[in-house]
């Protein structure tokens, strides 16, 4: 296993999870009513609400004028889509990152149209 660490490092921190005695979880949490608060869901809205309390609002509806005069290329989209680390575990898309690698060439042109109708 520590030779292969570089390129496997899935397996490498899945043996030291295993091994690890403490586990540190989230919650139970309280609401700003003392309410006891033990779901995931309902622990996730309890963040949620805080965070957005946090953060302000930008006033004004302009866009940076620096992200207008962004383009993003195919090339550039295919170069990052093949630099994937590919023994990553899927995001909240549910896309395996294998997956993406693959496509590259396929899916570098859609996805390039759609960035740059984002920006503009």
């Amino acid at each position: 296993m520590a030779e292969k660490i570089k390129g496997d490092t899935k397996s490498f921190f899945a043996y030291v999870r295993g091994k690890t005695k403490a586990r540190v979880l989230t919650g139970p949490l309280e609401d700003p009513n003392r309410n006891v608060i033990d779901s995931s869901k309902d622990m996730a809205e309890v963040f949620n609400e805080y965070f957005a309390t946090v953060f302000t609002n930008e006033v004004g509806s302009c866009m940076p004028e620096v992200l207008t005069a962004i383009h993003v290329t195919e090339d550039i989209i295919r170069k990052k889509l093949m630099s994937i680390r590919t023994d990553k575990a899927p995001g909240v898309d549910e896309l395996v990152p294998r997956f993406l690698a693959a496509l590259s060439d396929e899916i570098s042109v859609p996805l390039s149209i759609i960035y740059n109708r984002s920006l503009r």
